[in-house]
């Protein structure tokens, strides 16, 4: 699955393939990690934002597959989740 020429990021597998076709994710986990890793994204838009920053700072692939992996190793450590 490749989308605008790249590979995907994490996220965004996540939502391909632990989402329904209506758009409801099929588990309360992935909804979870989901709704957490959107929390993220906004803290740290909102900490640069107070750091100065005038315009908001697009994160890379890099950083958001990163962003991702802690969120689901937080999870699974908090929750003992097996995803």
């Amino acid at each position: 699955m490749q989308k605008e020429g790249r590979d995907p990021t994490m996220v965004e597998l996540l939502d391909k393939t632990h989402k329904k076709a209506d758009g409801t994710f099929v588990d309360p986990r992935a909804a979870r990690i989901k709704q957490r890793f959107d929390q993220r994204v906004t803290e740290l838009s909102q900490s640069q934002a107070e750091a100065g920053s005038a315009d908001p700072v697009e994160l890379t692939q890099a950083q958001l597959d990163e962003l991702y992996f802690e969120v689901r190793l937080l999870f699974c450590l908090f929750f003992l989740c097996l995803i």
